[in-house]
């Protein structure tokens, strides 16, 4: 009897170890992905628990739980740039993550080497010196390395190759009603570098085929064939993270437009954001919205069916939002700055501020970067301040 005891105790316990590790090889290998039908279906089942299916008490669940993800930014020093001067309006890392672009109030660009910290190329778009107000380097899938598009606020276009300091091609921007130069206030780039969109003061959304640099489409009011466009300046174009045909908009009509490059209009159209700067992001179904209001300042939207998923809580609840990114290798964070000194790293599923930097005047733009060793986000600010925040993922010190 005590020999059919034990090996009945050993088979049970053999059993629950069993069971436990297979939980546990389980839950390691199933994708992150379910469908909306797994989604409902669990929803539905964990909003109503049956009162009568209670756990034995003698038997806690003892599956494990992984630790939060808690990534941590720094404030990397010394900073970029400290001395008082022009305002920044716009900055970008090149895919290495070599070189930071700005763009100043005064039309300088300036050309940082992230690992010094220091001025590596400088040099000034027009004569006028009318605002740089936005900066982007171009994707280079053919090995066009270190060229940059500069956009100002008297409508021209430039690229200019950053290692020899040469303008490589221009042009002006004119606005089709009043056939005077359009000022620019926002670019970006489709990931594969074929096209390029454009956003300024007259309202229209403009895509440019990047080999021939010519107009390939204008998204914009139509009276006559009932096109319906925005009704104020635009601020801020953003291409789909995934989808080449999408390209969103937004500025001061309060909508977020939703384009494909299929059709003459748009497809969507989401309300409310009043932008004001480059405050404009899209990650898979999810959009990333800023405005220059008193409240809710900073929204996550489902592109699906343009519904507001979430008001974001701020450090500094009263701040306008001038730009907005999702950080491309933390997935869940967002680079946020605007006015009274805001710039921080926010996880987005949280509200935890990843990094935060106390500006003393308004951060007008950020720009995220994701290398092979860890994360940098910079912030520029009035009065010619660039600082940057930084995050190690993997060895060997980044940035020390």
């Amino acid at each position: 009897f005590f020999f059919a005891l034990c090996i009945s105790w050993a088979d049970h316990c053999s059993m629950d170890y069993l069971a436990f590790c297979g939980k546990t090889f389980d839950d390691s290998d199933e994708s992150d992905e379910t469908s909306e039908a797994d989604d409902a279906y669990l929803e539905s089942f964990l909003s109503k628990p049956d009162p009568d299916l209670k756990p034995p008490a003698d038997k806690p669940d003892r599956t494990p739980k992984p630790p939060p993800r808690r990534i941590q930014m720094h404030i990397r020093n010394p900073p970029f740039s400290v001395s008082p001067g022009p305002d920044v309006y716009s900055l970008s890392f090149n895919e290495d993550g070599q070189f930071l672009a700005a763009s100043y109030s005064d039309s300088e660009v300036r050309v940082f080497s992230v690992a010094k910290g220091t001025v590596a190329y400088r040099f000034q778009i027009n004569a006028k010196r009318a605002p740089a107000t936005m900066i982007r380097f171009r994707p280079d899938p053919e090995g066009k390395k270190n060229v940059v598009l500069v956009g100002g606020a008297n409508g021209e276009l430039q690229l200019w190759h950053v290692t020899s300091k040469r303008c490589i091609y221009k042009t002006v921007e004119i606005c089709d009603t009043t056939q005077e130069p359009n000022a620019i206030y926002a670019a970006d780039y489709q990931r594969n570098g074929k096209f390029l969109a454009t956003a300024g003061m007259d309202t229209a959304v403009r895509v440019y085929d990047e080999v021939k640099h010519t107009v390939v489409q204008a998204f914009q009011t139509d009276e006559v064939q009932g096109i319906r466009g925005h009704g104020n300046r635009v601020f801020a174009v953003k291409w789909h993270d995934q989808d080449h045909n999408l390209l969103l908009s937004g500025g001061w009509d309060r909508t977020v437009r939703v384009w494909d490059m299929r059709v003459p209009e748009s497809v969507k159209t989401i309300f409310g954001p009043y932008i004001c700067g480059h405050s404009l992001d899209v990650r898979g179904n999810t959009v990333l919205a800023g405005t220059c209001t008193s409240e809710e300042q900073c929204n996550l939207y489902d592109l699906r069916s343009c519904n507001r998923l979430r008001i974001l809580p701020l450090p500094i609840p009263d701040a306008d939002i001038f730009s907005c990114e999702f950080v491309s290798n933390m997935p869940e964070c967002a680079a946020i700055s605007g006015s009274k000194g805001l710039a921080c790293v926010m996880d987005t599923t949280t509200g935890h501020i990843v990094g935060e930097e106390k500006c003393a005047t308004s951060a007008f733009c950020c720009s995220p970067h994701g290398g092979h060793h860890g994360t940098m986000v910079a912030f520029g600010c009035a009065g010619g301040y660039i600082s940057c925040l930084a995050a190690q993922t993997k060895n060997p010190p980044f940035l020390t």
